[in-house]
Protein backbone atom coordinates (compact mmCIF):
# COMPACT_ATOMS: atom_id res chain seq x y z
CA UNK A 1 0.00 0.00 0.00
CA UNK A 2 2.47 2.53 1.37
CA UNK A 3 4.59 1.41 -2.43
CA UNK A 4 2.06 2.20 -4.35
CA UNK A 5 1.25 5.31 -2.47
CA UNK A 6 5.06 6.96 -2.43
CA UNK A 7 5.53 5.20 -5.76
CA UNK A 8 8.88 3.64 -4.74
CA UNK A 9 9.57 -0.09 -4.37
CA UNK A 10 8.15 -2.10 -1.94
CA UNK A 11 11.79 -3.14 -0.36
CA UNK A 12 12.59 0.53 -0.56
CA UNK A 13 9.85 1.04 2.27
CA UNK A 14 10.85 -2.24 4.15
CA UNK A 15 13.99 -0.60 4.52
CA UNK A 16 12.89 2.69 5.72
CA UNK A 17 10.75 1.05 7.93
CA UNK A 18 13.77 -1.12 9.00
CA UNK A 19 14.16 0.59 13.18
CA UNK A 20 18.17 -1.04 12.50
CA UNK A 21 18.02 1.57 9.11
CA UNK A 22 19.77 4.67 9.70
CA UNK A 23 20.46 7.23 6.70
CA UNK A 24 23.76 8.72 8.04
CA UNK A 25 26.83 7.16 5.84
CA UNK A 26 28.56 5.45 9.14
CA UNK A 27 31.74 5.82 6.90
CA UNK A 28 31.59 9.80 6.96
CA UNK A 29 34.48 10.79 8.36
CA UNK A 30 36.00 8.02 9.18
CA UNK A 31 39.51 7.87 7.87
CA UNK A 32 40.60 4.88 5.92
CA UNK A 33 42.90 2.38 6.97
CA UNK A 34 46.68 2.81 5.62
CA UNK A 35 49.73 0.60 5.07
CA UNK A 36 51.64 2.71 7.24
CA UNK A 37 49.38 2.24 10.86
CA UNK A 38 50.87 -0.51 11.90
CA UNK A 39 54.73 1.53 11.35
CA UNK A 40 53.51 4.50 12.23
CA UNK A 41 54.80 4.48 15.80
CA UNK A 42 58.20 3.34 14.55
CA UNK A 43 58.83 5.87 12.12
CA UNK A 44 58.42 8.55 14.29
CA UNK A 45 61.12 6.97 16.86
CA UNK A 46 63.17 6.07 13.92
CA UNK A 47 63.12 10.08 12.73
CA UNK A 48 63.43 11.47 16.11
CA UNK A 49 66.50 9.39 16.32
CA UNK A 50 67.72 11.13 12.77
CA UNK A 51 67.27 8.61 10.32
CA UNK A 52 66.43 9.95 6.62
CA UNK A 53 63.18 8.63 4.83
CA UNK A 54 64.93 6.20 3.08
CA UNK A 55 66.88 4.73 6.23
CA UNK A 56 63.37 4.56 7.49
CA UNK A 57 61.64 2.92 4.20
CA UNK A 58 64.72 0.38 4.16
CA UNK A 59 63.97 -0.78 7.73
CA UNK A 60 60.46 -1.22 7.71
CA UNK A 61 60.27 -3.02 4.38
CA UNK A 62 62.69 -5.72 6.24
CA UNK A 63 59.81 -5.81 8.29
CA UNK A 64 57.01 -6.34 6.30
CA UNK A 65 55.81 -2.58 4.23
CA UNK A 66 54.54 -3.12 1.14
CA UNK A 67 53.62 0.22 0.31
CA UNK A 68 56.00 3.17 -1.52
CA UNK A 69 58.62 4.87 -0.15
CA UNK A 70 56.58 8.39 -1.13
CA UNK A 71 54.27 7.76 1.41
CA UNK A 72 56.77 7.78 4.04
CA UNK A 73 57.33 11.40 3.43
CA UNK A 74 53.92 12.35 2.41
CA UNK A 75 52.89 11.24 6.10
CA UNK A 76 55.71 13.17 8.04
CA UNK A 77 54.65 16.08 5.81
CA UNK A 78 50.86 15.81 7.01
CA UNK A 79 52.07 15.37 10.67
CA UNK A 80 53.31 18.78 12.19
CA UNK A 81 56.10 19.61 10.10
CA UNK A 82 59.49 19.97 11.59
CA UNK A 83 62.51 21.07 10.13
CA UNK A 84 65.63 21.40 12.41
CA UNK A 85 67.89 24.00 12.00
CA UNK A 86 69.82 26.16 14.54
CA UNK A 87 66.51 26.61 15.67
CA UNK A 88 63.23 24.24 15.07
CA UNK A 89 60.67 25.43 12.45
CA UNK A 90 57.41 24.54 12.61
CA UNK A 91 55.11 24.55 9.24
CA UNK A 92 51.44 23.94 8.98
CA UNK A 93 49.65 21.14 6.60
CA UNK A 94 47.36 24.34 5.07
CA UNK A 95 50.42 26.69 4.18
CA UNK A 96 52.26 23.60 2.42
CA UNK A 97 48.96 22.97 0.26
CA UNK A 98 48.68 26.70 -0.25
CA UNK A 99 52.37 26.33 -2.68
CA UNK A 100 49.77 24.46 -5.06
CA UNK A 101 47.83 27.28 -6.15
CA UNK A 102 50.23 30.08 -5.56
CA UNK A 103 54.40 30.74 -5.54
CA UNK A 104 56.24 30.58 -2.36
CA UNK A 105 56.54 34.41 -2.26
CA UNK A 106 53.01 34.65 -1.86
CA UNK A 107 52.70 32.34 1.15
CA UNK A 108 52.55 34.21 4.05
CA UNK A 109 54.04 31.98 6.65
CA UNK A 110 56.37 30.68 4.83
CA UNK A 111 60.03 31.92 3.71
CA UNK A 112 62.21 30.96 0.48
CA UNK A 113 65.07 29.65 3.52
CA UNK A 114 62.33 28.01 4.59
CA UNK A 115 60.75 25.78 1.75
CA UNK A 116 64.39 25.15 0.96
CA UNK A 117 64.58 23.73 4.37
CA UNK A 118 61.50 21.69 3.77
CA UNK A 119 61.89 20.06 0.38
CA UNK A 120 65.44 19.14 1.24
CA UNK A 121 64.30 16.91 3.70
CA UNK A 122 61.07 16.01 2.03
CA UNK A 123 61.96 16.06 -1.61
CA UNK A 124 58.38 14.17 -2.47
CA UNK A 125 57.09 17.89 -1.93
CA UNK A 126 58.86 19.54 -4.18
CA UNK A 127 57.92 16.88 -6.90
CA UNK A 128 54.37 17.22 -6.20
CA UNK A 129 54.20 21.05 -6.58
CA UNK A 130 56.33 20.58 -9.37
CA UNK A 131 54.12 18.35 -10.93
CA UNK A 132 51.10 20.62 -10.70
CA UNK A 133 52.57 23.73 -12.30
CA UNK A 134 53.35 21.14 -14.95
CA UNK A 135 49.62 20.58 -15.39
CA UNK A 136 48.64 24.29 -15.42
CA UNK A 137 51.38 25.09 -17.95
CA UNK A 138 50.64 22.21 -19.80
CA UNK A 139 46.38 23.47 -19.92
CA UNK A 140 47.57 26.77 -20.66
CA UNK A 141 50.31 26.37 -23.69
CA UNK A 142 47.36 23.69 -25.59
CA UNK A 143 50.61 21.34 -25.78
CA UNK A 144 48.40 18.18 -25.74
CA UNK A 145 51.96 16.54 -26.94
CA UNK A 146 53.27 16.50 -23.31
CA UNK A 147 49.85 15.16 -22.00
CA UNK A 148 51.45 11.34 -22.07
CA UNK A 149 54.79 12.78 -20.75
CA UNK A 150 53.30 14.11 -17.76
CA UNK A 151 50.92 11.04 -17.18
CA UNK A 152 54.23 8.58 -17.10
CA UNK A 153 55.57 11.27 -14.07
CA UNK A 154 52.96 11.47 -12.42
CA UNK A 155 52.83 7.90 -12.23
CA UNK A 156 56.06 7.35 -11.21
CA UNK A 157 55.06 9.25 -8.34
CA UNK A 158 53.15 6.22 -6.85
CA UNK A 159 51.70 8.60 -4.52
CA UNK A 160 47.62 6.97 -4.42
CA UNK A 161 45.47 10.13 -4.80
CA UNK A 162 47.70 11.31 -7.67
CA UNK A 163 47.35 7.39 -9.20
CA UNK A 164 43.50 8.04 -8.83
CA UNK A 165 43.53 11.26 -10.93
CA UNK A 166 45.62 9.76 -13.32
CA UNK A 167 43.54 7.21 -13.84
CA UNK A 168 40.70 8.96 -14.37
CA UNK A 169 42.67 10.79 -17.66
CA UNK A 170 43.33 7.73 -19.04
CA UNK A 171 39.54 6.53 -18.89
CA UNK A 172 38.21 9.69 -20.72
CA UNK A 173 41.91 10.03 -22.34
CA UNK A 174 40.28 12.18 -25.66
CA UNK A 175 37.67 14.34 -23.85
CA UNK A 176 40.84 15.18 -21.82
CA UNK A 177 42.89 15.72 -25.40
CA UNK A 178 40.36 17.76 -26.68
CA UNK A 179 39.87 20.21 -23.65
CA UNK A 180 43.23 21.08 -24.01
CA UNK A 181 43.18 21.58 -27.96
CA UNK A 182 39.96 23.40 -28.38
CA UNK A 183 38.65 26.52 -26.70
CA UNK A 184 34.96 25.99 -26.18
CA UNK A 185 33.56 23.33 -23.56
CA UNK A 186 30.56 21.84 -22.09
CA UNK A 187 30.23 24.01 -19.25
CA UNK A 188 27.14 25.58 -20.33
CA UNK A 189 25.27 22.05 -20.57
CA UNK A 190 26.65 20.97 -17.46
CA UNK A 191 25.23 24.10 -15.35
CA UNK A 192 21.98 23.32 -16.85
CA UNK A 193 22.08 19.89 -15.97
CA UNK A 194 23.18 20.49 -12.65
CA UNK A 195 20.52 23.53 -12.16
CA UNK A 196 17.89 20.70 -13.01
CA UNK A 197 19.54 18.51 -10.60
CA UNK A 198 19.27 20.78 -7.71
CA UNK A 199 15.25 21.10 -9.03
CA UNK A 200 14.74 17.53 -8.91
CA UNK A 201 16.20 17.02 -5.13
CA UNK A 202 14.39 19.57 -3.35
CA UNK A 203 11.10 18.18 -5.26
CA UNK A 204 12.01 14.61 -4.52
CA UNK A 205 9.04 12.53 -3.98
CA UNK A 206 6.73 15.22 -3.88
CA UNK A 207 5.68 15.72 -7.65
CA UNK A 208 6.03 14.17 -10.72
CA UNK A 209 7.50 14.90 -14.00
CA UNK A 210 4.90 17.61 -15.14
CA UNK A 211 5.24 19.81 -12.48
CA UNK A 212 8.91 19.32 -12.47
CA UNK A 213 8.65 20.47 -16.18
CA UNK A 214 6.56 23.10 -15.14
CA UNK A 215 8.68 24.59 -12.81
CA UNK A 216 12.09 24.38 -14.86
CA UNK A 217 10.15 26.47 -17.55
CA UNK A 218 9.37 28.92 -14.93
CA UNK A 219 12.41 28.94 -13.30
CA UNK A 220 13.76 29.63 -17.09
CA UNK A 221 11.70 32.16 -17.91
CA UNK A 222 12.17 34.57 -14.94
CA UNK A 223 15.51 33.88 -14.90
Amino acid sequence: MQSKLLNIHRSTVDKYLDNNFSPTNMNKGKRLPSMLDPYKRQIQVLKRNGKSNKEIFETIRGEGYTGSYSNIGIYLAKRNLKVEDSKEIRVKRKDLIKLLYKPVEEVEALSKEVYEKIIKRYPVIESIINLVNEFKHLLESKNVEKLEEWIEKASNLKIRKIDKFVNGLKRDIQAVRNAIIYEYNNGLAEGSVNKLKVIKRIMYGRNKFEMLRQKVLLLENNG
